[in-house]
């Protein structure tokens, strides 16, 4: 499911659902993957402008124990 999801936005919203079924357990190594590439990334520019990406980007990363700051996610281009 994880090598199908190309996109920022795609990973994002599979690891929301996964964690809302409660199935987040059986993902947990792929799930780390998938957020150490978003939190390592400097290319956010999938989530600037895009309001519900990034508030799913920044309650995911903190919700997984990154240190997400917001000013990291929020500007604008």
């Amino acid at each position: 499911m994880f090598v199908e999801a190309s996109d920022t936005l795609s990973k994002l919203e599979l690891i929301d659902s996964i964690s809302k079924l409660g199935l987040d357990k059986y993902f947990m190594q792929e799930i780390k993957e998938a957020l150490d590439a978003t939190a390592l990334s400097n290319n956010t520019s999938v989530l600037k402008g895009d309001l519900y990406a990034t508030a799913l980007c920044f309650r995911l990363l903190r919700h997984h124990g990154y240190h997400a700051s917001q000013g990291t996610y929020m500007q604008t281009t």
